[in-house]
């Protein structure tokens, strides 16, 4: 049955027979047949209506057995770690992927990390690095287990919550006419165009980067202005500070139950050391004394 139901979700994902078996490499007549195959398992229900050879659309029944879809095949992954977990020479292969956004990934990570490997030290950790979109999406689709995003995006089937806050500056070189962009789906992208439009700017040049890190070396080498991290800011780089419209939430992302012990614990020190970030402290002592989560 999880065969069919993998078809399943492949198929839902690409709203298209034909996609889904060249994704699967499987022919189109055998994913029909698996769908086939649950549709009466099911009792008749149509989960995809048919509009030609290659167009379809999604029932209601189809929209619900995706749901119940990602959870069984989520508890089915689960219980293959915690059984791999019960033999302690396989430990070391617990994996936990966690996505972030390039802001969180480059100025909290490279603090939280290691103290993620220390507390568990049998749990691999893995870290993706892309646009808030992609991360809640990769989260959703039980490719990660965990997702950090720099935007209030709706989700109905995860867990969001604001764990921390980011103070946006205008950096560079206020006299240049080189802006410095990310690309227009990043988090920054937004900031800096509102900033642009309030102040009706429409920049004589502009460089579109696809990295945080290249916007800073541009900075730091007195090369233009842009919106950006006070996270980024060092000496050698001039900032003004901006209103309250460009102070943004840090979300944490998750699937809403844990059927695993390694995760739900996991969830639990991440909300406890970010507080204790939030209020300031660095060290790790510190951060775990300042923080009220249990």
């Amino acid at each position: 049955m999880f065969k069919q139901l993998k078809t399943f979700k492949c198929v839902y994902e690409s709203q298209s027979f034909s996609k889904a078996s060249k994704k699967m490499y499987i022919s189109q007549p055998a994913v029909s047949s698996q769908i086939s195959y649950l549709e009466e398992k099911l009792g008749g229900v149509r989960l995809f209506n048919r509009n030609g050879r290659k167009e379809i659309t999604i029932t209601p029944s189809g929209d619900l057995l995706y749901q119940k879809t990602l959870d069984l095949l989520d508890l089915w992954q689960d219980t293959k770690e915690q059984v791999s977990a019960l033999n302690q020479e396989n430990q070391a292969h617990c994996l936990c992927k966690i996505g972030a956004s390039q802001t969180v990934a480059s100025t909290i990570f490279p603090q939280i990390l290691p103290w993620l490997q220390e507390e568990f030290p049998a749990v691999e950790f893995e870290v993706m690095v892309a646009n808030s979109e992609v991360i809640l999406e990769k989260v959703e689709n039980r490719f990660l287990h965990f997702g950090f995003i720099e935007k209030a995006m709706s989700t109905t089937t995860l867990s969001r919550r604001e764990v921390m806050t980011d103070e946006l500056v205008l950096a560079g070189d206020p006299s240049s006419s080189l802006w410095l962009l990310r690309e227009e789906h990043s988090g920054s992208f937004y900031y800096a165009n509102q900033y642009l439009e309030n102040q009706n700017i429409t920049p004589d040049k502009k460089v579109v980067l696809a990295s945080n890190e290249l916007i800073v070396d541009y900075l730091k080498k007195g090369m233009g202005q842009a919106i950006i991290s006070k996270r980024y800011m060092t000496e050698k780089i001039p900032y003004t500070t901006l209103d309250q419209n460009y102070v943004r939430n840090f979300y944490l992302v998750n699937r809403k139950l844990f059927s695993n012990d390694s995760y739900l614990s996991i969830h639990n020190y991440l909300l406890k050391i970010l507080e204790g970030l939030e209020k300031g402290s660095l060290e790790k002592d510190t951060v775990l004394e300042n923080s009220s989560t249990k």
